[in-house]
């Protein structure tokens, strides 16, 4: 993990424990995701490699989910339970989409939609 990227993570939040860390592609570039626990909640935050905050994810109750979301995912699995969901922020704190893990067909999956429902992406967790 580029040292940018944990001196920014330190610097925003100090008290941050059970840190994990993973590399993977944001918007087409090579990003670091830090995750941390915080107050019982779960967040994911992904910068550049230059230390830049690109986007927050935070844990959210199921139940907090809005409908059009709950709906778009029905609508793709129809028979599904959503098991856990975050939501998915610009550094502003701008909500953007939803990112929720399904169990469907015995399999697990991670859906990613917009903020207005539509499926961007899926992927096998």
């Amino acid at each position: 993990v580029p040292k940018a990227v944990l001196g920014a993570f330190e610097k925003a939040y100090p008290n941050a424990k059970e840190l994990e860390f993973e590399q993977e592609t944001f918007a087409g570039i090579v990003a670091f995701e830090v995750e941390y626990k915080e107050n019982g909640k779960e967040y994911e935050l992904l910068y550049s490699a230059e230390g830049k905050l690109l986007q927050k994810e935070e844990e959210i109750d199921v139940k907090a989910l809005p409908d059009a979301i709950v709906q778009a995912v029905l609508k793709a699995h129809p028979n599904t339970k959503i098991e856990e969901a975050e939501k998915l922020m610009k550094p502003d704190g701008t909500i953007t989409g939803y990112e929720v893990e399904i169990k469907a067909g015995g399999k697990k999956l991670e859906l990613e939609l917009d903020s207005g429902g539509k499926v961007m992406k899926t992927e096998n967790d």
